[in-house]
């Protein structure tokens, strides 16, 4: 990558994160970068394509994390706390990236459907299955995508709050518990009770 393009990049990343994708503008990124406007639109040829290319950055990132100690033969609640474990191990490591990323789609830029192609992993082998086995409410599986997005999102910033706290497992298994009860069918459902997490 070009010097002058990555250091557009880097300090987009920065700006985008402390002060929101509508907050920031060309001209400011340029000015910090130490590049002139042109030379941003050399590069980017809108805003839009900057946000896009930044938040490209952070989701090749995000995708060392996603699968960390994710074993499909394993039931479908242990998968579904790690890949979330994983998502608050990334925004604790890396928080402007994660915040990036929680602003892209949450966003107008961030269509349903590339919301959803974006999750389609999580969506295939955690949310349907758990709707098809009754573990999961019985709903859209845009909701129970958006829910869980939103629960996970107020205890990543809950942490980002108390990083201390991120290092008591059992405070960490507390909270992740949270976003299952968000979404699960029934209290009644025990982890015993669930299948594996895919079929074969």
């Amino acid at each position: 990558m070009e010097h002058n393009k990555k250091k557009i990049l880097n300090t987009a990343l920065i700006l985008f994160a402390r002060q929101g994708f509508r907050d920031t503008s060309t001209a400011q990124i340029a000015r910090e970068a130490g590049v002139a406007n042109g030379t941003l639109f050399h590069y980017f040829a809108t805003k839009d394509d900057l946000i896009d290319a930044v938040f490209l950055f952070c989701s090749i990132n995000v995708d060392k994390y996603y699968r960390k100690n994710v074993d499909r033969t394993k039931p479908l609640k242990d998968n579904f706390m790690q890949l979330h474990k994983n998502w608050l191990a990334f925004a604790l490591d890396q928080p402007e990236q994660y915040l990036i990323i929680n602003q892209y789609l949450s966003s107008t830029i961030c269509s349903k459907l590339e919301k959803q192609e974006i999750f389609s992993e999580y969506i295939e082998r955690i949310i349907m299955p758990g709707i098809e086995q009754g573990v999961f409410r019985d709903t859209s599986v845009e909701l129970i995508l958006d829910i869980s997005c939103q629960v996970l999102h107020i205890v990543i910033l809950h942490f980002m709050d108390n990083s201390h706290l991120a290092t008591d497992p059992e405070y960490v298994d507390q909270t992740m518990n949270f976003i299952w009860d968000s979404v699960r069918a029934s209290p009644d459902v025990s982890q015993e009770n669930l299948k594996p997490f895919l079929h074969h």
